[in-house]
């Protein structure tokens, strides 16, 4: 597997988190979006000691989100599936990903109930073009036949025109395992599901296995990052999460057309 691109990625994302006056502008404009929300919360930048090597935020006073993982399963899933939507918006609405959720960049406020997002260093700037490949990869994985999967492979960068057939339904075999969620009806227990050993497992099969070394484009990896953590979370919390019902409206409608309208 060639790694290089990928790296030199890597680099320039390590710079990226260690200016702070660009994580704080990404803070900020969350801190809009977000003004309105009842359940989700970010910190006050304090602008007058904040430079690029130093973050000032107010303090946020809630606990580890951990500590929802024994709390009763209303809670549980709402949190899941609050943290499912925000990402929803992030990539198809904002065009603003935060690309590391792992469980040190949330807070939960067991007194006023509210979610609390902290690290906005991984934050990444995603192009309408982008995510609108994106959606009809989801969509296509979801609802689609497998022609309309290996199309929309090509278009993201997973496949190349000619890619040979087993090589093709590989990756048909590991998006419609991501995906799963979306085409479940009701609510999806990922505690029971198994499904990130299933993605790991189908992904090692196809890269060791059968030695199918391709990487996604690199800005593509960071999608993944994001859906990766939020699986992971969500198993974590032993959540069941409606994610037909939050998913398939967003990626139904082409960005394009939503947003001539």
């Amino acid at each position: 597997i060639d790694f290089k691109p990928l790296l030199g990625v890597a680099k320039q994302q390590l710079h990226e988190e260690a200016d702070y006056k660009a994580e704080a502008a990404h803070l900020l404009r969350f801190g809009d979006w977000l003004a309105d929300d009842d359940f989700v919360e970010v910190p006050d930048i304090i602008d007058e000691f904040t430079t690029r090597d130093v973050l000032c935020m107010s303090f946020m006073r809630g606990k580890p989100l951990e500590s929802v993982e024994h709390e009763e399963s209303a809670l549980r899933n709402r949190v899941a599936s609050e943290l499912l939507s925000l990402s929803m918006r992030e990539l198809f609405e904002w065009r603003s990903l935060q690309s590391d959720p792992n469980f040190a960049n949330f807070l939960f406020d067991h007194d006023s109930q509210r979610l609390q997002l902290l690290d906005f260093g991984a934050t990444r700037l995603i192009n309408t073009e982008r995510a609108e490949h994106f959606r009809v990869v989801l969509h296509a994985a979801s609802e689609g036949s497998d022609t309309d999967l290996i199309a929309a492979s090509e278009q993201i960068g997973y496949l190349e025109s000619g890619d040979p057939k087993p090589y093709q339904d590989a990756i048909v075999e590991l998006l419609r395992t991501a995906c799963e969620p979306i085409t479940f009806a009701g609510d999806f227990d990922f505690s029971n599901s198994g499904l990130a050993a299933r993605i790991s497992n189908t992904a090692y099969q196809m890269r060791m296995k059968e030695k199918f070394g391709r990487l996604p484009p690199p800005d593509v990896l960071f999608l993944h990052r994001k859906l990766a953590g939020l699986y992971l979370l969500f198993t974590r919390l032993k959540a069941s999460v409606p994610v037909r019902d939050i998913v398939l409206p967003v990626i139904s409608t082409p960005i394009s057309s939503a947003e001539s309208s």
